[in-house]
């Protein structure tokens, strides 16, 4: 059981479900990380002249944005997967151009994703 939720964390396969099932922020992250660079990723906003240049550039952006939002000493096993999951999915629903702060504040705040026991 150990290993496959780690091979799943690794590969980002299920995201929300790793973080629902182990609360840990850094799963949490991880799920966010990858909704966030995707979505730069579909609208187009990754490559040279554009947003970020590498998607290395936008997962360090985002990890470093989410973390701040949702600290470790605050979130760290009190992820709540649910609300996780509406999150990442309203970053993936967003129009391209969106303003992660709006996002972040609507469906991503730290209240929302942080109050799982």
């Amino acid at each position: 059981m150990f290993l496959s939720a780690a091979v799943a964390a690794l590969l980002c396969v299920g995201c929300n479900q790793v973080a629902s099932t182990t609360k840990k922020q850094s799963d949490a992250l991880t799920a966010v990380v990858k909704a966030d660079c995707d979505k730069w990723t579909t609208c187009g906003d990754i490559g040279a002249g554009k947003k970020y240049a590498s998607r290395t550039d936008c997962e360090t952006d985002s990890r470093g944005f989410w973390n701040n939002q949702w600290d470790v000493v605050d979130c760290d096993g009190k992820i709540n997967g649910d609300n996780l999951s509406i999150c990442t999915e309203s970053i993936t629903q967003a129009t391209c151009g969106f303003d992660r702060s709006l996002t972040t504040f609507t469906r991503c705040s730290k209240s929302d994703v942080c109050n799982g026991k």
